[in-house]
């Protein structure tokens, strides 16, 4: 009797055990806080190094170039800059240990970095839903995060979001609806 009551104590404390461990599926909101959150680190990082541009270039099609060999992918960006944003030139930075394609541009003599991610590197990442989009301005900087097809980017700096979502041209075709989700919710996550 008490061997059955031991093997019946211990099927349990497995059973309890697993359900304990087995970690519910991350909220999709959540995702991108913790996207955001990579993007602000790897921002911080780049402010912080004394030269933040690494390439020697600062023509769109010259810096893709540049990341192809040194990141082993081609980060699908168009904006090239235009109007009171400028493109500086590009980093590679590296965020959980992934290597991530930086674009640095200035705006109003700020600099504002376009972050791209390959989604399939990272699980996490893999999880962000397709053809979304999130501002989080909780916290300074603001962070800009949408995925599109295998890459996951993040428009981060010192701007409002209706600037981040200017410098997605080509990436995220709603971006009339983004702008005006933006000027009807200022001050909360637009998603």
């Amino acid at each position: 009797m008490w061997a059955a009551a031991g093997a019946l104590a211990a099927s349990l404390a497995i059973a309890v055990g697993l359900s304990v461990s087995q970690k519910p599926e991350t909220p999709e909101r959540e995702l991108f806080t913790i996207v955001a959150r990579e993007a602000r680190a790897e921002y911080r990082r780049a402010m912080l190094d004394p030269r933040p541009i690494q390439t020697g270039s600062t023509a769109l099609e010259k810096i893709l170039g540049w990341f192809e060999p040194r990141v082993n992918f081609r980060p699908r960006v168009y904006f090239a800059g235009g109007g009171d944003t400028v493109l500086e030139g590009g980093r590679v930075g590296y965020v959980s240990g992934i290597k991530v394609s930086g674009f640095i541009y200035r705006w109003r003599g700020k600099r504002v970095i376009l972050i791209v991610f390959p989604a399939l590197k990272n699980p996490v990442w893999a999880r962000l839903p397709k053809k979304k989009w999130l501002a989080m301005k909780c916290e300074a900087p603001t962070a800009s995060v949408w995925r599109r097809g295998d890459f996951i980017y993040s428009v981060v700096g010192d701007a409002p979001v209706e600037k981040t979502a200017g410098i997605l041209p080509g990436h995220h075709p709603e971006e009339r609806e983004i702008l005006a989700a933006s000027r009807a919710r200022r001050g909360r996550p637009v998603r």
